[in-house]
């Protein structure tokens, strides 16, 4: 999982990466686009094909993967990024001078990755990175592009990793129809779990199980999680208007876990079960914490669901 969440890091710009974009990218930027574009429309017809053969009740496919591609492009940038990686790195035509052009970068000691975090606060994206350009090959997945490819400077993106769960919360509030708060209320889930989100159609479940920030937060020593829960500016705001429907689901029919102590609920914030918390995850090495990890992930994140 750490392994996993360092490969979508963005790679620092080096003076050896502004070498090899110089010879490579920079004056092939055109090229790079053209067949950017001629890829992605081998990877829309693929995904086409694919859902095609998942509407064929004899084929057993995955029912998320169904829901996804009824609406691709739409929140497909993940399958985008991937599939179009892959057929990046199985091309041979040297008459696809794009093509060329990044795969002489990668040779010569450059990387085309694949990495993911926000873009201008508001969408949650997949994208590459070549040296210091963003390659989005997937620009229509948050629906408010129409066009697919998109080639510029990181600078101007808008693109970031997330390095904090407030970051990942505010874009989460503008993508998801939600509000997310701290969670204070189930303490020995909260070095793992800090954020509730409390969604309009009324459902309330802990997060994030999202692989990035799940294993930023344990490679972070559990302080990113600590941070949210202890220093976010919502802390001090009234919301109580939000967490009243929380204690409203718990009231009606508790946790009902088989791990009672695990999902011990407090109607308002425990400060000493949570710092106390925090200090027992700290304290974990080796087998225990990845028996710990492994618990977690199989946790039932829905609390409930007001109404």
């Amino acid at each position: 999982m750490i392994t996993a969440y360092r490969s979508l890091l963005l790679v620092p710009h080096s003076k050896n990466s502004k070498k090899l974009q110089k010879t490579y990218l920079d004056d092939n930027r055109q090229e790079i686009q053209k067949d950017l574009c001629w890829l992605r429309q081998q990877t829309d017809s693929f995904f086409s094909k694919m859902f095609t053969q998942m509407n064929d009740e004899s084929v057993k496919n995955s029912e998320v993967t169904k829901r996804k591609l009824s609406d691709y492009p739409l929140n497909c940038s993940l399958e985008i990024t991937r599939h179009l990686l892959s057929l990046l790195s199985k091309q041979h035509d040297p008459e696809r001078k794009g093509i060329a052009a990044l795969q002489a970068f990668s040779v010569n000691g450059g990387r085309v990755k694949h990495i993911w975090g926000g873009v201008n606060e508001t969408n949650f994206h997949h994208a590459l990175q070549a040296a210091d350009y963003y390659l989005d090959v997937a620009k229509d997945a948050t629906g408010s592009n129409k066009t697919s490819i998109g080639i510029q400077p990181l600078s101007k993106s808008g693109f970031n990793n997330f390095s904090s769960f407030r970051e990942f919360a505010n874009v989460a509030e503008a993508s998801w129809n939600c509000r997310v708060l701290p969670n204070r209320y189930f303490p020995n889930l909260a070095p793992f779990f800090p954020m509730i989100l409390f969604y309009d159609n009324g459902n309330i479940r802990l997060a994030t199980s999202n692989n990035f920030m799940f294993a930023m937060n344990i490679e972070e020593n559990f302080s990113p999680a600590e941070s949210f829960v202890f220093w976010s500016e919502t802390y001090t705001e009234d919301h109580s208007h939000i967490v009243s429907s929380l204690h409203k689901v718990m009231a009606q029919s508790g946790v009902g876990r088989k791990d009672q102590k695990l999902w011990e609920f407090y109607s308002d914030k425990n400060l000493p079960g949570l710092e106390q918390a925090f200090k027992a995850c700290r304290s974990l090495h080796g087998d225990e914490l990845e028996a710990k990890v492994k618990q977690m992930l199989g946790c039932n994140l829905l609390i409930g669901k007001v109404g």
